[in-house]
């Protein structure tokens, strides 16, 4: 997933320094509240835009139960491209399907987060060159770890003499679902056809 940055969380005051073996995690659950003006995070789960909906419908626990999560897994909706009139929810009747996914960060907070896969990539009913499914981004705030980039190492910061991990705030794009669009090559096609010569 493409992450951009849009500018360090304000108020870190703190002196960028190296991590040592007792450098401390910093209150991540107070940092994001403030950054995205104290909103409640009683959820154990982040809502994504209100996806968690679909997750509760999903009786499988097994984010919670294995010990070695991938990266992201899907949780709810269609396992593939097949066209059935069949469907219930809107993310199975689109002309664009999709699933939602859950995606496990251990260097993000939120840690777990929704997003929207498309299943297709042509719409259906529409003709295959002229049209294709691409998903619908929306930036959500989340802070990161910061590494540094040669080394690859974890970044820390002293703040009242306290070495913590030093995490920053980023601009997630997340796909809250999948619609149906013309393609780059018919756009351009008629562009071109619209200029009027003078």
């Amino acid at each position: 997933m493409t992450v951009l940055v849009i500018e360090t969380a304000s108020g870190d005051t703190g002196r960028e320094s190296k991590c040592t073996k007792d450098a401390q995690m910093p209150n991540l659950t107070e940092k994001y509240s403030n950054m995205i003006n104290n909103v409640d995070l009683a959820e154990t789960l982040h809502s994504s835009f209100g996806m968690h909906e679909w997750f509760s419908k999903n009786k499988s626990n097994t984010h919670d139960r294995h010990p070695l999560l991938p990266k992201r897994f899907k949780v709810f909706g269609p396992g593939g491209c097949r066209y059935s009139n069949k469907g219930v929810q809107i993310l199975e009747r689109s002309t664009c399907p999709w699933r939602i996914m859950l995606t496990v960060d251990k260097d993000r907070f939120p840690k777990k987060m929704f997003t929207a896969e498309c299943v297709c990539s042509n719409c259906k009913g529409r003709s295959r060159s002229k049209f294709n499914c691409e998903k619908i981004l929306f930036p959500m705030k989340v802070l990161r770890q910061k590494y540094r980039t040669k080394t690859n190492e974890k970044v820390c910061e002293k703040v009242n003499g306290v070495v913590t991990y030093k995490f920053e705030e980023f601009d997630e794009p997340i796909a809250t679902g999948c619609t149906c669009t013309r393609t780059e090559r018919v756009i351009k096609s008629k562009s071109r056809h619209s200029i009027k010569s003078p």
